[in-house]
């Protein structure tokens, strides 16, 4: 279901939350992409759908407008906004091969590296990957408990700025960074790399 969830998302027809349950909403975006795809318009899951789903190209939506150029690096989020406490699910698109290296600044403004990490240790990704956190990797990020607005922040680098970062950024995941910011850690990463950096930032915002 969650699977569902996120390519039909993609390609602009489910808006709803990617939790993996099903709801009348998934139904609808279901029945909506086999009727564009030319197969019956009920809300069937087989294999004609999962093939549409993986060949058909997502862009399916008709505008009367030029599509923007899309950014190099991506943070997509399964909702809006969330619960105090929630089961945060992202999708990390890079526009181009790079080295993609991801941190998290909480509700007390604490900085802590969540990619790469001990269960995917190489951060280099390809154009177009999309990197989901969790994903399969045994770990959750979750929204405030408090209900302060959190960020996550993606630098995406031709060289694999991490190896050259000070300790503990370089060696330590999940945890606590210290005193550093995500101000400092920017101009840390621009000075490394010498400007070439592409990066994308979301705020968690948390409902009252």
């Amino acid at each position: 279901v969650g699977y569902l969830q996120r390519r039909l998302r993609r390609h602009g027809y489910y808006h709803g939350r990617i939790n993996g349950v099903d709801s009348p909403e998934l139904r609808e975006a279901i029945g909506s992409y086999r009727a564009s795809a030319g197969l019956s318009s009920e809300d069937a899951v087989d294999l004609e759908l999962f093939r549409a789903l993986v060949t058909r190209s997502t862009d399916l939506q008709i505008s009367v407008e030029p599509e923007a150029a899309r950014p190099l690096v991506e943070i997509l989020s399964s909702a809006d906004s969330y619960e105090r406490g929630e089961r945060l699910e992202l999708d990390i698109r890079a526009g181009q091969n790079g080295y993609l290296t991801c941190f998290y600044t909480d509700q007390d403004g604490q900085l802590l590296r969540f990619f790469p990490n001990r269960f995917q240790d190489d951060g280099y990704v390809t154009v177009d990957t999309v990197v989901e956190i969790p994903g399969s990797m045994p770990f959750e990020l979750t929204a405030s408990e408090r209900g302060t607005s959190e960020r996550v922040n993606c630098f995406l680098t031709s060289q694999d700025v991490l190896r050259e970062l000070p300790e503990p950024v370089r060696s330590a995941d999940f945890e606590n960074l210290g005193s550093a910011s995500i101000v400092d850690l920017r101009q840390e990463i621009h000075n490394t790399v010498g400007g070439e950096v592409e990066e994308a930032e979301l705020e968690i915002r948390v409902q009252n």
